[in-house]
């Protein structure tokens, strides 16, 4: 017998039980769907994230009061415990970076808070940037209308606000946003400007949802005069191994080696795809449970399919079918329950894929549709041949005179 004719048997056997040929199926789905949906997830994430930091400015270390990678460059997340903080960075400390070495050009201070911000009808809780007049340069922001915030604003501490285009939109959804006010943590801030749209974040916050205020106005917000982190600007890509070491020295001076990290985009851009690399592995391995759980399903119902079909069996040895006719005949209608399952938890996938598309990237790949196959064909073979095999095994004799 033909693959072909093989086939078209085995989907007429099938079909004779559609109930209880859709439940089976019904398992490989959900896991194939689970998986594809996942990996999805995962790759999306970690084109989203690469873009976030492409959107950030060239030459740029970040200084952080938190030890983010070992001694290897590797998430200590993952290889040595969690994350380890320290106390937050000073003025001082800003200061003495900057001169450092020739190679700086910039260093500024920056604190990242999540505040509620209210105007007229609208109120949201956000991410509220504040950082000196130069963070516009360093993090390479245009405007669309306005202005952002100079040295003046930062020195008085001025109450102004430059919006983020995704927060423009949200808090002033008529588009007249100039001049007005947005208050935050109750307190009013002037509307003079708004960036240009960027399609991309920080590793602290979406740029296009944000609020940008001098870091003076944030301090006195927020009863603080630390800063979250520093962002250093360095003359060129050669020198930035040079200006980290630099950085670290002058760091383990003042606290403990264990409690910051001195990383480039590069190495923020690894650890956060580590993370999410490793999440998605996980998360795909306890979908990938359901699978087990569909393939197990799958052999429940051959062995139920052979006990039934046992006089078949005998009917069709006794006129001449050898024990590999009846094997292939048998893995046959396993495999095609499962690619079946398969299939429509590819279909799923793809669909789910265009849903998560509308809020970061995220697009089915070639690759994990050949997985998904591969391992539908898998899960039909390895979980169909004790079945089948059983039926190939049988005598005619026994299986003729079965009741």
């Amino acid at each position: 017998m033909d693959i072909i004719s093989l086939f078209r048997v085995a989907a007429s056997s099938l079909l004779l039980n559609k109930s209880r040929s859709f439940l089976t199926i019904l398992g490989i789905v959900i896991g194939v769907a689970a998986v594809i949906t996942l990996v999805v997830i995962g790759d999306g994430l970690k084109e989203y994230v690469s873009g976030q930091f492409e959107g950030l400015g060239s030459n740029v270390v970040t200084v952080l009061p938190v030890n983010l990678v070992d001694e290897r460059g590797r998430p200590v997340g993952f290889s040595g415990g969690p994350p380890v903080g320290g106390k937050i960075f000073s003025a001082r400390d800003v200061r003495n970076i900057k001169r450092l070495d020739p190679a700086i050009t910039q260093a500024i201070p920056l604190s990242n808070k999540r505040l509620k911000a209210e105007t007229s009808g609208q109120q949201r809780t956000l991410d509220v940037t504040g950082s000196t007049y130069e963070y516009m340069a360093v993090r390479s922001i245009t405007m669309v209308s306005g202005r952002f915030y100079d040295e003046i604003d930062v020195g008085r501490s001025k109450k102004v606000a430059v919006l983020g285009p995704t927060t423009g939109e949200r808090l002033f959804p008529n588009g007249n946003y100039l001049g007005k006010e947005v208050v935050i943590s109750s307190v009013p801030f002037k509307v003079i400007g708004m960036t240009n749209r960027r399609g991309a974040g920080g590793s602290f916050g979406d740029l296009d949802d944000n609020i940008y205020v001098p870091i003076t106005s944030l301090q006195k917000l927020v009863d603080s005069d630390g800063f979250d982190l520093i962002v250093v600007k360095v003359v060129n890509q050669e020198k930035i191994l040079e200006v980290i070491d630099s950085i670290k020295k002058y760091l383990e001076k003042e606290r403990k080696p264990d409690t910051f990290s001195v990383v480039d985009q590069r190495q923020l851009l690894g650890t956060f795809e580590a993370v999410i690399g490793t999440l998605t592995i996980g998360l795909s391995g306890i979908a990938a449970i359901s699978l087990l759980v569909g393939g197990i399903g799958v052999m429940n119902m051959m062995l139920v399919t052979v006990t039934e079909r046992t006089r078949e069996i005998g009917l069709r040895k006794a006129v001449g079918a050898t024990p590999r006719v009846i094997l292939g005949q048998f893995l046959a209608e396993s495999v095609l329950l499962s690619l079946t399952g398969g299939l429509i938890g590819i279909l799923i996938g793809a669909g789910g894929s265009l849903i998560i598309n509308r809020f970061f990237p995220a697009r089915i790949s070639g690759a994990a549709v050949l997985l998904a196959f591969g391992v539908s064909a898998g899960v039909g073979i390895i979980f169909g041949i004790l079945p089948a095999r059983r039926a190939a095994k049988m005598s005619p004799v026994e299986a003729l005179r079965y009741e």
